[in-house]
Parts: structure tokens; C-alpha cells; sequence
């Protein structure tokens, strides 16, 4: 699952998440295209739950996601800040992986939010390398 295309529905999360903001502010159809998209994506997720219970169908499927995702993918990302239960259910994860994943929420305590910069920090620490971005002279450019 290294290419990303995992159970994570972080995906799907965000458009639901977009969705919801753009009905706040009245943009009624950015939201109707976000809620396609919030669809496709847990019908995506529902593709990758149906493979893991079929290759692995004696396993737990918690622990062969933890076996298989690695970082900085993994279930505090997939959860975010806000765990959509429903997006998960209506893909078909079970109720017992949803409440796995919504107890990995304390891996993500050093990071409210994944951006691109957290990301980019924390595969900095684990490789050793310097944090998001690399140069100052790209940060300068990156924040003008």
C-alpha cells in the first residue's frame, strides 16, 4: 500500500469536509461537486476494504493495515481531525476498525492538522534530513 491508495479515505474525507464548508457560505454547487466526489472516494475505499478482507480473509484486518501502511501513511492520518464514521460504514469497514482507527488519534498529538509542512517535518525527523523545504531560499519563495 505504499502508493497511497490504501483505507485511509482521507480523500473522502476532505470532500465531505469542503462540502460541508462550501454549503456554510451558500456555494451550493461547489458542494453538490464535492459531495460526487466524496462519493467516488468511499467508493474507492469500499475497492480496498473488499481486497484486504479477500486476500487476508483469516487475518485481523487492523493489524495487517498497521503491517502494511507505512509512513507517513497510516491510521492517524486516515483519521483526521474529524473521524467520518458514516463515509467508513457506507464503504463497508467494520465498526471494530473504525474504533481502532478513531483511537489512533493520540499518534497525530504532535500535529493538528497533516499539511505539507507537518509531513514533511516529521519524514525529516525519521530520515534524519532537514524539515519542508530543504533550501531557504525556496521557503522564501514558498511564503512570498
Amino acid at each position: 500500500m505504499r502508493d497511497g491508495a490504501d483505507l485511509r479515505a482521507g480523500e473522502a474525507r476532505l470532500a465531505g469536509e469542503s462540502a460541508r464548508a462550501a454549503r456554510e457560505v451558500g456555494d451550493d454547487a461547489t458542494a453538490e461537486v464535492l459531495d460526487q466526489a466524496h462519493a467516488d472516494e468511499i467508493g474507492h475505499v469500499r475497492f480496498a476494504w473488499r481486497w484486504l478482507e479477500t486476500l487476508a480473509p483469516d487475518a485481523d484486518p487492523w493489524d495487517t493495515y498497521r503491517a502494511h501502511v507505512e509512513f507517513p501513511l497510516g491510521a492517524a492520518r486516515a483519521r483526521g481531525r474529524d473521524l467520518d464514521v458514516e463515509a467508513r460504514r457506507a464503504a463497508g469497514i467494520s465498526d471494530d476498525f473504525i474504533a481502532r482507527l478513531d483511537s489512533s488519534a493520540t499518534e497525530a498529538s504532535r500535529f493538528r492538522d497533516f499539511t505539507r509542512e507537518s509531513e514533511e517535518t516529521a519524514i525529516g525527523e525519521v530520515e534524519g534530513r532537514p524539515s519542508w523545504p530543504r533550501q531557504p531560499r525556496l521557503r522564501a519563495a514558498a511564503t512570498a
